[in-house]
């Protein structure tokens, strides 16, 4: 994970929270997604249910891990726009040659497959919380989000889905 970019948010969001009225409401969320198969999330949210901050760990093919806030922008508080820092999402390696011979083509599609680096940076997210954001229930949030490969350092943007549900 990128330090330049993650402390600062760290603190920010620890600011805030710090700020934040007492007697908030602590959640688990257990959820899964494109790319990323398996995503568990801690979070809080404020008692007002207005700010939810959370630290999510990103498990598939690369695994990551990103914090991040929400604000709810409706009164029925489903409706949340945020952003958060950390793993964004997956960046493809190199395509394949073309080849003549089946073998190395078969080799290369397999290798291919394997081949997916974490993307470290920043992003924005929306989300659909079927109750409101405090709470149990069902959630989708959608994120996009721009930085760098982990191992490649290729710069690249990136967009995941997630389905989750809040205990």
């Amino acid at each position: 994970m990128n330090l330049k970019i993650t402390t600062p948010l760290v603190i920010v969001l620890c600011a805030v929270a710090g700020i934040s009225r007492a007697e908030e409401s602590y959640d688990f969320t257990l959820g899964t997604g494109f790319p990323f198969v398996f995503t568990p999330e801690l979070s809080i949210t404020t008692q007002d249910n207005s700010y939810r901050y959370y630290l999510n760990g990103k498990v598939g093919v690369a695994n990551g891990a990103s914090l991040g806030f929400e604000h709810s922008v409706s009164e029925n508080r489903r409706h949340a726009i945020g952003a958060f820092a950390g793993t964004v999402g997956l960046y493809e390696g190199e395509s394949c040659p073309e080849s003549d011979s089946v073998a190395q083509g078969l080799a290369c599609s397999i290798a291919k497959a394997l081949d997916w680096e974490a993307i470290d940076g920043i992003g924005v997210s929306y989300s659909y919380n079927f109750q409101n954001m405090q709470g149990k229930g069902w959630k989708l949030r959608f994120e996009a989000g721009y930085g760098n490969g982990r191992n490649s350092g290729e710069k690249s943007s990136a967009g995941n889905v997630f389905i989750g549900y809040q205990f």
